[in-house]
């Protein structure tokens, strides 16, 4: 995180087991999450904690709130996107039971390492390339160095892509981590060449002189 960041949260529980226990506890959760918030976005005199981002929860906006673990287990086997996919690699529990963050933790680690969808690296260079146009917005005198074109989400793309391609062999890769951290991991098992690893290393050090 940096001065200004967003977070990304998902919210998740486990519903109780008598009768109806879900529908109860999901209105409970939505109200608590909404509630949690307004607390981190309530402006003050000094200022707000966070802006919350709560659209990687499934379906999105179109979703509810707050998921139960089963629903979003169900999710995942599925509609969920590659996209999606690429986001639980950078995921992790951060609150809330600690029985409920280890399941969270192995359900992560059964997407990650589960088939990838046919057409892989396509599907990541077509969100890639949207996300270029839609949100870089880039012009002759305008350049945006995180998700402009040749900015730090190609090298994220890229780094995600060899993730999802080799996690299954290799779960270390699928530990949530920075970037650099899990491109030298790359480097290291050999999943990637000399070359690719110092373009990679090269491109990663200079974006972030010029985001610092």
């Amino acid at each position: 995180l940096t001065y200004g960041s967003d977070v990304d949260l998902i919210f998740i529980y486990n519903p109780a087991s008598e009768k109806g226990g879900e529908a109860i506890a999901q209105d409970y959760f939505v109200r608590l999450a909404q509630r949690f918030i307004s607390a981190l976005q309530t402006p003050t005199r000094l200022g707000f904690c966070y802006e919350v981002d709560a659209r990687l929860r499934p379906s999105g906006n179109q979703g509810v709130l707050v998921c139960s673990m089963a629903s979003y287990r169900r999710y995942h086997a599925d509609t969920a996107a590659t996209w999606e996919r690429q986001a639980l690699l950078r995921s992790r529990p951060v609150a809330g039971d600690a029985s409920l963050a280890d399941e969270f933790e192995t359900l992560r680690l059964e997407i990650l390492t589960a088939p990838n969808p046919e057409g892989l690296a396509g599907e990541i260079h077509h969100v890639r390339s949207r996300m270029e146009e839609e949100l870089a917005k880039e012009t002759a005198r305008h350049f945006d160095y995180k998700t402009g074109r040749g900015g730090v989400l190609d090298v994220e793309c890229a780094v995600q892509y060899w993730q999802l391609l080799h996690g299954s062999e290799h779960t270390e890769i699928l530990e949530s981590a920075p970037i650099d951290s899990q491109r030298i991991k790359l480097a290291e098992l050999g999943l990637i060449n000399a070359d690719c690893a110092r373009i990679l290393k090269d491109g990663w050090s200079f974006l972030q002189e010029l985001g610092s």
